[in-house]
């Protein structure tokens, strides 16, 4: 879990106080799979927006190759 003072996307605050970002992991085979949260008791809704992230990697001879999945959604702005 993370904490900030702050809010910031590209330079633009959407916060006014500290956020929290809760998150989990799991790593399997190659496979990963990413959750995290924004939780920002100063906006409503609190959780306003969560992560999805889904990856998968593997080595190719002196290469290694992998390809990602990312939904970022945003309850509103």
């Amino acid at each position: 879990m993370d904490a900030t003072s702050r809010y910031l996307w590209h330079g633009l605050p959407y916060s006014d106080g500290v956020v929290v970002w809760p998150s989990m992991w799991v790593s399997a085979k190659g496979f990963t799979i990413d959750l995290s949260a924004n939780l920002d008791r100063h906006y409503d809704p609190v959780l306003n927006e969560y992560d999805l992230f889904v990856g998968y990697e593997r080595p190719v001879g002196r290469f290694t190759l992998n390809g990602a999945f990312s939904r970022y959604t945003y309850r509103e702005l």
